[in-house]
C-alpha cells in the first residue's frame, strides 16, 4: 500500500506530468535513475540472485541514465560512493559490472559513429564543462537562479517529508540514496556556470523519490483506514498545486495536443511550422511510423520538399506562420488547437 502510494505522489506531481511525455535528454535520464534508485536502495542480505540481480539492474539502469544525458554521472559517481560508505560490496560489484557494460557499448558505438571511443563524451566535457564554451555561448548565471524554481517546483507534500527525514537521520546516521543523490548532483548543478531549469529535472525527480517513501510511509502506519486514505488523497491533490510555475518558459502544450491530433486517421506525412527537431517530439508525439519533417520559414528547404511531396497531407503551424504559403500548395484549415493551426489536404 506504502509502495503504490509513493509511485502515485511522484507519477502524478505536476514536475512529471509535464516533463515525462516530453522528448528531453533530462526526461529519459530521469526515468532510468528511477529505475536505479529502486534496485540499489536495499540491504546488501539475502539470497545471492536477489542481490545479483538488483546490483545488475541498477548499474545498466545508471549508465543508461548517462547515456541519455551525460551530466547524470554524477548520481554514477554519488551511488557508488554511497554503497561503498554503506559497505554493500556485493551490491557495488554488481552494480559496476553493469554500468560497464553499457560504458563499453557507449564506447564501441562512437567508435563506430566516430571514429574514435567516447568522441561524444570527451566533446560534451570539453565544451561544457573544461574549456567553458557552453557559458559563453548560452551566457552564465548565479547559484540563485534556481531557488525559485525549485520553491515553485516542489509539491507541497513533498515539504512534509522533511521533518520526517529527521527521525531516520538522527536514528541510522544517514541519508537515503536518492536524497544523497539528489543533493549531490543539485550541489554541482548551483557551481556551473550556465544555467537552465531542466537541468533541475533529474535531481528533482529523484529527490521527490527520496521524500515520497517518507511521506507514504508515515501515512501507511495511520491507525484508522479513513484516515489512511484521507491522508492519501490529499497529498495527491497537494502534488498540482503551484505545479503550473515550473519550468517558467512557455512549454507549447498546445503544439503537443495539434500533432497528437494530426497524426490521426488517414494521415501519411506531417510537416510542423515554426518548430525545431528539439522541441517538436517527432515519433514520440506522432504515435505512428509517418514521414515528417520541421522547418522554420516557406523558404526552408524541408518546407520546399514537403509541399511538394503528396505524402505530407498534414500540416501544423504555430502562430499562423506560413499559413498562406500551406493554402496556396493545397492544405485547408481544418482545426485550431491553442495558437497552433491544423490543416489537411487531399
Amino acid at each position: 500500500w506504502g509502495g503504490a502510494l509513493a509511485v502515485l505522489l511522484v507519477g502524478l506531481s505536476a514536475p512529471v506530468l509535464l516533463f515525462a511525455g516530453r522528448t528531453l535528454s533530462e526526461s529519459f535520464s530521469a526515468s532510468f535513475l528511477l529505475v536505479a534508485m529502486e534496485a540499489l536502495d536495499r540491504p546488501d542480505s539475502g539470497a545471492d540472485a536477489r542481490v545479483r540481480r538488483a546490483g545488475l539492474v541498477g548499474g545498466l539502469a545508471l549508465g543508461l541514465a548517462v547515456v541519455a544525458r551525460y551530466p547524470s554521472a554524477l548520481f554514477v559517481v554519488a551511488a557508488l560512493v554511497w554503497l561503498a560508505v554503506a559497505r554493500r560490496w556485493r551490491l557495488l560489484a554488481f552494480t559496476c559490472v553493469g554500468g560497464t557494460a553499457v560504458a563499453v557499448g557507449l564506447g564501441l558505438l562512437d567508435w563506430g559513429t566516430w571514429g574514435t571511443p567516447f568522441h561524444s563524451l570527451r566533446a560534451y566535457l570539453d565544451y561544457n564543462v573544461l574549456s567553458g564554451k557552453a557559458a559563453a555561448a548560452f551566457g552564465a548565471s548565479p547559484p540563485d537562479f534556481y531557488w525559485e524554481p525549485l520553491l515553485q517546483a516542489v509539491p507541497l507534500w513533498a515539504w512534509a517529508a522533511v521533518p520526517l527525514s529527521l527521525v531516520p537521520l538522527f536514528r541510522f546516521r544517514a541519508l537515503s540514496l536518492p536524497l544523497t543523490c539528489a543533493a549531490v548532483y543539485t550541489a554541482v548543478l548551483l557551481s556551473t556556470p550556465h544555467k537552465e531549469e531542466r537541468f533541475l529535472y533529474p535531481g528533482l525527480v529523484v529527490a521527490l523519490l527520496a521524500a515520497a517513501s517518507q511521506v507514504a510511509a508515515s501515512i501507511a502506519v495511520l491507525p484508522r483506514p479513513g484516515l489512511r486514505n484521507g491522508a492519501a488523497v490529499l497529498a495527491l491533490a497537494l502534488g498540482f498545486v503551484r505545479g503550473g510555475g515550473f519550468p517558467s518558459n512557455d512549454l507549447r502544450a498546445d503544439q503537443f495536443r495539434a500533432i497528437v491530433q494530426a497524426s490521426r486517421g488517414d494521415a501519411t506525412g506531417l510537416l510542423i511550422v515554426n518548430e525545431g527537431l528539439w522541441g517538436s517530439g517527432g515519433f514520440f508525439y506522432i504515435g505512428k511510423n509517418i514521414p515528417w519533417r520541421t522547418c522554420d520559414w516557406p523558404r526552408d528547404a524541408a518546407f520546399q520538399a514537403s509541399i511538394r511531396d503528396p505524402a505530407f497531407n498534414r500540416a501544423v503551424t504555430f502562430e499562423g506562420r506560413a499559413l498562406p504559403e500551406l493554402q496556396a500548395a493545397g492544405f485547408r484549415v481544418v482545426r485550431q488547437v491553442g495558437r497552433e493551426t491544423l490543416l489537411v489536404r487531399d
